[in-house]
């Protein structure tokens, strides 16, 4: 995948978006039965992945979406510039370093298909409800005028109170980490 560090605009956001969100669907979609639902020791499945992933992209989604006064009384306004693409990464992933989780976005455990038939179509589901929560937040973005996403802070579950700019390169900073460990987990299994 592209290097992100160079976003920054709205422009650039959307487009990275895009590209992040489209490669967890190029990702996901091609996977067998066995490699989609297959959950090894203390690791999520790919579908329990995807789920995790709708769920907290939902999340800031929703957040985005809400009136800008809410946003304003609710966690106030910042006095300072967003940071860089690269700065939020290396904060984020310094925190993840740390091995600190949160439940609230874990996803919540679902047995298993029984058919092949019912679990070709609870991932075509999942998948397309991933397609619609992209979409979502992507048309949540639009609304945005660039100067915004420096002014409003958001909650971030493990870095506090941010900037929407800074939300939104967290949320691409967390697609691309599922997606890159997906792929390390899926090469692990083949070799064995």
């Amino acid at each position: 995948m592209q290097n992100l560090d160079d976003v920054y605009s709205r422009q650039h956001i959307l487009a990275a978006i895009e590209k992040v969100n489209h490669e967890v669907s190029r990702k996901f979609s091609p996977l067998s039965y066995d490699d989609f639902y297959t959950r090894f020791p203390g690791k999520w499945s790919p579908y329990d992945t995807l789920r995790h992933l709708i769920k907290s992209v939902e999340l800031v989604a929703l957040a985005m979406n809400k009136p800008k006064f809410i946003l304003a009384i609710k966690f106030g306004k910042s006095d300072r510039s967003s940071l860089r693409f690269a700065q939020i990464k290396n904060q984020y992933f310094r925190v993840l370093d740390k091995g600190i989780a949160v439940p609230d976005y874990a996803p919540t455990f679902e047995e298993i298909p029984g058919s092949e038939a019912e679990a070709e179509k609870s991932k075509r589901l999942t998948l397309a409800k991933w397609g619609k929560t992209d979409q979502r937040l992507i048309k949540v973005v639009t609304k945005w005028v660039d100067l915004e996403f420096d002014k409003y802070l958001l909650p971030h579950p493990l870095l506090g109170e941010i900037t929407a700019r800074e939300l939104l390169f967290t949320t691409m900073c967390h697609t691309h980490h599922h997606v890159n460990s997906l792929n390390k987990l899926l090469k692990k299994n083949k070799k064995q």
